[in-house]
């Protein structure tokens, strides 16, 4: 689940520089973990990557 301000929201990613956090999300919650709290990315990982078979 993710709360954003939409007025704020902005992608910062680059080609080259793919990790940069976007601005505007002021809550995630990633498998019930609080991924980003109050704007600031926390340390926890609860999410995994999802890969295609075949």
């Amino acid at each position: 689940m993710v709360v954003f301000d939409p007025e704020r929201y902005t992608d910062r990613a680059t080609w080259l520089e793919p990790q940069r956090y976007a601005e505007g999300v002021r809550f995630l919650l990633v498998n019930g973990a609080l991924a980003v709290d109050d704007g600031v990315p926390t340390v926890a990982l609860a999410g995994r990557v999802v890969r295609r078979l075949g």
